[in-house]
């Protein structure tokens, strides 16, 4: 492959990282794909899109010495309906134009 091709494959690639909201549409995918999808008959059902990770507990040096896990009844709101339109929509524009610039280099056409 010549250093061209290869330089403009890598350029439309890295597209879709190179968004302001990125990493707000990614963890979102992330979190609903990795969890149990929510029922709408039974609300009892419905799993939170919180992260496994907890909160890290650290010594005065900074070594992490435990987490910590909270119970609730009900998750509180990581993601409001207006930012999640606004990261998702800039994300599938940014794959729309990683895909357009992908589609007119040659050598991924033969």
């Amino acid at each position: 492959m010549a250093q061209p091709d290869f330089d403009a494959i890598s350029a439309a690639l890295k597209i879709p990282e190179n968004m302001p909201h990125g990493d707000t549409a990614i963890t979102y995918r992330r979190r609903l794909m990795h969890h149990i999808h929510p029922s709408v008959d039974y609300g009892i059902f419905f799993s939170g899109l919180e992260s496994r990770e907890g909160e890290v507990m650290t010594d005065a040096t900074g070594k992490i010495i435990s987490r910590q896990y909270a119970i609730r009844a009900r998750p509180p709101v990581q993601y409001r309906f207006s930012d999640l339109h606004k990261s998702l929509t800039e994300y599938l524009e940014a794959v729309a134009t990683m895909l357009q610039k992908l589609s007119a280099i040659d050598i991924l056409r033969r």
